[in-house]
């Protein structure tokens, strides 16, 4: 039986839960829905954790059976911005 690991926990225990989770969350589960599993199944979490930091955003492996809204959805979903990049950004658009 596979080890389920839980994510949520993770995040919630070390407060870095927010809106954006549930968000991420809501894209790889389109992904898991469409193809079968989730990205990155394959890998143990932790480092699966870490091939999501330092990578692109996950996608679906076959973007062309799928519509450009469906593909669209998930890309809006997986959208990754740290709170610096929010500030950054956010200042930008002020001055």
């Amino acid at each position: 039986m596979k080890k389920i690991f839980s994510l949520f926990s993770y995040l919630k225990a070390n407060s870095l839960y927010t809106t954006k989770t549930d968000i991420w969350s809501l894209g790889i589960t389109a992904i898991e829905i469409a193809q079968g599993e989730p990205p990155l199944s394959n890998k143990k979490p932790m480092f699966a954790m870490e091939i999501i930091k330092k990578n692109p955003s996950p996608v679906l492996d076959k973007p062309h059976k799928w519509s450009r809204d469906f593909n669209d959805f998930i890309a809006k979903c997986l959208i990754k911005s740290s709170p610096d990049q929010t500030t950054r950004s956010a200042s930008t658009r002020t001055s």
